[in-house]
């Protein structure tokens, strides 16, 4: 069973404002800190690492999971919800259905980073919703953990962009999403598995340009 080693230091610190920032990064005066970015060659391997083994253990969590629902596999699972779309709006939705993507339309780190601390907060915020339903020996053993996940990558795109130890304002609001999806919990970790896919390309690409701005 994967365990609680992913849990950040702090939980539920990491926040931003999502669709009424359309995207773009809070003014100054409204982050109690001094915002510096640390993209550099240790941050963005790190970061690498985070989003690939939190994805992998995602997806084998799930597996199991979904055998206590009857499913052989997330294949299975998928094949018969195929009709049925989380319809969650995001910055990096496109991406993350794309299973061609590659992260080389990357813009610059600074915003990268803002696009997927605001996906990865919608996903949270829904997430966090919706696992307050659930039966307490699904949360305690699975949910528990994709939630854990998701923190952990918000605080490490949070550090890059200097911000792990900001106060920032925060919303309880619940991202518009489809509600009548038939396994809506399901529906919502697959999500955070394609997410954390395109967060995995993305910092592969942020790491070869630092890398070669390090070496030029």
């Amino acid at each position: 069973m994967v365990g609680r080693h992913l849990i950040l230091p702090h939980r539920h610190h990491v926040h931003l404002r999502s669709a009424e920032q359309e995207h773009h990064l809070p003014p100054k005066e409204s982050v109690n800190c001094t915002v510096k970015m640390n993209v550099t060659e240790a941050t963005t391997a790190h970061a690498i690492n985070v989003s690939e083994t939190t994805r992998d253990a995602t997806i084998a969590l799930l597996k199991n999971w979904l055998k206590l629902k009857g499913f052989n596999s997330t294949e299975e699972a998928q094949r018969q919800y195929i009709l049925h779309d989380l319809d969650l709006e995001y910055p990096l939705k496109e991406a993350a259905n794309n299973s061609e993507y590659d992260g080389e339309d990357s813009g610059s780190a600074e915003e990268e980073l803002f696009k997927i601390l605001d996906s990865l907060t919608k996903l949270s915020q829904l997430m966090n919703h919706n696992n307050k339903s659930l039966l307490k020996d699904w949360y305690e053993c699975y949910f528990k953990h994709f939630e854990d996940k998701l923190e952990h990558n918000m605080f490490v795109a949070a550090h890059m962009m200097g911000r792990e130890n900001c106060t920032m304002e925060t919303t309880n609001k619940v991202p518009d999403h489809n509600e009548k999806h038939p396994l809506l919990e399901f529906a919502i970790v697959h999500e955070m598995t394609r997410l954390l896919n395109v967060l995995e390309k993305k910092y592969r690409v942020m790491h070869r340009r630092v890398t070669e701005a390090a070496n030029a």
